[in-house]
């Protein structure tokens, strides 16, 4: 089956939105599996069948602000910013006592809970390669001014 025919025979197009009706994520995006057996968001597969590749970085919003639909006319281009500009002018950002914060404040990783503390590990490399410069070059710094009779403050001995 051409694959078109098949992304188009998930859809329900009796509405005003039209409702992606196969595999959704859990905040209700319609998921898409083409012949690559990649999984696709359905609303960026329904906009790139209309208008081409997604340019790098950008994102496929909805104006009707309904996830699973796919109607390519309900669907805009953007940016990150443009993306949640909408979220918080529609009043869809979880704020006050919506937050998670507020309605799970046990869930919160403080203290020896936070992952910086839990695992250590997994802190970037690139982080722990400038934690060993710095200290190597402050090592380094250190001895010199001792070697060459230089107070650390600056002033001679």
């Amino acid at each position: 089956m051409d694959i078109n025919i098949r992304f188009w025979s998930k859809v329900d197009k009796s509405g005003e939105c039209w409702v992606w009706t196969a595999g959704r994520t859990a905040a209700g995006y319609g998921m898409f599996h083409s012949n690559t057996s990649r999984a696709h968001l359905a609303h960026r597969y329904a906009f790139e069948l209309a208008n081409g590749p997604i340019p790098t970085g950008m994102h496929v919003r909805h104006t009707c602000d309904n996830p699973p639909c796919v109607r390519i006319d309900h669907l805009v281009i953007g940016t990150h910013a443009d993306n949640m500009r909408d979220m918080s002018e529609r009043k869809r950002a979880a704020t006050g006592d919506r937050h998670g914060m507020r309605l799970h404040p046990d869930r919160r990783a403080t203290g020896d809970k936070h992952g910086s503390h839990t695992h250590p590990e997994s802190r970037h490399a690139a982080t722990r390669s400038h934690d060993r410069e710095t200290s190597q070059t402050a090592e380094a710094t250190c001895s010199l001014s001792l070697s060459d009779n230089h107070h650390p403050t600056g002033m001679d001995t």
